[in-house]
């Protein structure tokens, strides 16, 4: 009784009103744990209050107040709403909703910037804000067990994310952007209706733990499941997409059909995106430029007398790709020779004869050999 009497009469106050409004008395405790109730109290703060299995519908109002609180346990209730007054607990570290009838998260959730730790399992969630991408502590995210259809692609905002669980929902698929969260050692995806993975997947280097049974696998991912996950990462890192640069001069865009070189290489299947200047640069061109570049895995090269001996701009490119460690392919033009593109280091070995007149041929070629050297080199370890 010594500690609850230090503290802060606002906060005896709130916590006398918890206990009226559940009717049973919240004992003092050391840790808050999953089936606890009781209080946590530090000086003249409640800093942790377990409220497990009291059959709330609704979270007191009075809660809400607790602006020092660290962890809460409202597990195992009937609470169907998430009030946006959970952002305003901005010191929150752990949060267990688990065992609730929960279909939908506020955006304020968000808010709480501090949280490490959040459990969702077992409630009816169908959708997650996008806003849950801001939880740059979060290290442990549980939902097994809710109707989610997807994930929002903000989960790859999570750095520091350790853990996810997804077992048990209706997953159709799972975004390309959850290769960005890089620090995740605990995957588990059993249960869904996954038919594929993204191949982004292979940049997940930490991963120790994939849990992918019971989901309707199609094609060539029947055999990937069953693979350990070194070797599944490896394979997928020789087929993940790829974001490629088309350096060419402008004057010679419409000759060597850089727009239909650029949409072609984007409907295939292991590229992202192309950049070409004249649909991609904007405001500062040199820094638009760099941006591009650095964010690509290979730079094409349309070499030509214009773009190897005259153009700065593709001199500038050319070097950019090669201080940022972009793979170049060189293309050479129709006015020039292997032999004078050697002056800037361009060479046979790495790249193609452009061929306009059988242009449709050129454009699978190219791309088949971009895959051969995907499989060959990994374009994502710039040197």
């Amino acid at each position: 009784m010594e500690e609850r009497e230090n503290l802060d009469p606002p906060q005896l106050k709130i916590l006398e009103e918890i206990e009226e409004i559940i009717a049973k008395p919240l004992e003092l405790v050391e840790e808050i744990g999953m089936d606890t109730l009781g209080v946590k109290i530090d000086g003249k703060n409640i800093v942790g209050m377990g409220l497990f299995g009291v059959k709330l519908k609704v979270i007191p109002e009075t809660l809400f107040k607790l602006k020092n609180l660290e962890k809460l346990n409202l597990a195992y209730n009937k609470i169907e709403i998430l009030p946006e007054k959970i952002g305003e607990l901005k010191s929150l570290k752990e949060l267990e909703l688990s065992l609730n009838n929960l279909t939908c998260l506020p955006d304020s959730l968000g808010n709480l910037t501090l949280l490490e730790i959040i459990s969702l399992e077992q409630n009816k969630l169908e959708k997650i804000p996008e806003t849950m991408g801001n939880l740059e502590h979060l290290r442990e995210l549980i939902l097994n067990e809710n109707n989610l259809q997807s994930i929002p692609t903000s989960f790859g905002n999570l750095k520091s994310l350790k853990k996810l669980e997804l077992r048990s929902n209706q997953l159709n698929n799972i975004p390309e952007e959850i290769g960005n969260a890089e620090s995740l050692k605990s995957l588990i995806l059993g249960s869904n209706r996954l038919k594929v993975l993204p191949w982004s997947i292979w940049s997940l280097k930490n991963l120790n733990y994939l849990h992918l049974e019971k989901n309707p696998w199609e094609g060539e991912w029947n055999d990937l499941v069953n693979k350990d996950i070194p070797t599944l990462l490896e394979i997928c890192r020789k087929k993940a997409n790829i974001f490629i640069f088309i350096s060419h001069t402008v004057a010679e865009f419409e000759k060597y059909k850089i727009k239909e070189l650029a949409s072609f290489l984007e409907q295939q299947e292991e590229v992202y995106e192309t950049f070409f200047c004249e649909r991609d640069m904007v405001g500062d061109i040199k820094r638009s430029m760099q941006k591009n570049i650095i964010q690509s895995q290979i730079l094409v090269f349309i070499a030509t007398h214009k773009s190897v001996f005259e153009s700065e701009d593709c001199k500038f490119e050319l070097e950019e790709a090669r201080r940022n460690g972009v793979e170049v392919i060189p293309i050479k033009g129709e006015d020039i020779s292997w032999e004078e593109m050697k002056s800037v280091g361009l060479s046979s070995t790495k790249g193609l004869n452009f061929d306009g007149d059988q242009f449709e041929a050129f454009k699978n070629k190219l791309y088949q050999y971009i895959l051969q050297y995907k499989r060959k080199i990994n374009l994502f370890e710039k040197s």
